[in-house]
């Protein structure tokens, strides 16, 4: 299966160091340049794991992942000049699943991909949906612990 990734990122040359090397995994590989073109893209596209750079201009990756996971759960993993240990702290109880510090070794960033597409969807995360208890007009995902009405169109 082709895993798609949207790279956020302000800098032009991070964007296309990363194209590379996970174009060269196999990866499909969208862009977006500020915070707020890739919540667009989060909202309209299929991606399976976001790269997100927390200082971008109009929107923040903070801001960003915490709309991102109001909907979703797929890996988010960091990338930001910010390496204290608060910006960490504060990223990862914000909801991403990885942090990396600038400037990264390209074969780590790819590696902590891997992993985490790895651990999201070869692990059985991504199966979860499967468990999805139906009942008359509502929909329980145990694992997820949502419970959602189906509203009738009829």
């Amino acid at each position: 299966m082709n895993y798609t990734i949207l790279i956020a990122d302000d800098e032009p040359e991070i964007r296309t160091l990363l194209r590379l090397y996970l174009e060269n995994e196999n990866y499909q590989i969208i862009e977006a340049e500020n915070g707020k073109q890739a919540l667009e893209l989060l909202k309209k596209e299929h991606v399976d794991l976001c790269l997100l750079d927390i200082m971008m201009p109009e929107m923040d990756g903070y801001h960003v992942l915490q709309e991102l996971r109001k909907t979703s759960n797929i890996p988010v993993m960091i990338l930001s000049a910010k390496d204290a240990d608060s910006e960490k702290i504060l990223g990862l109880n914000l909801g991403a699943d990885d942090y990396l510090a600038k400037p990264f070794n390209p074969l780590e960033a790819v590696a902590r991909v891997n992993s985490n597409i790895r651990r999201f969807y070869a692990l059985g995360t991504a199966e979860l949906s499967s468990n999805i208890l139906t009942v008359r007009d509502l929909e329980l995902d145990p694992e997820g612990c949502v419970l959602k009405k189906k509203w009738r169109t009829d």
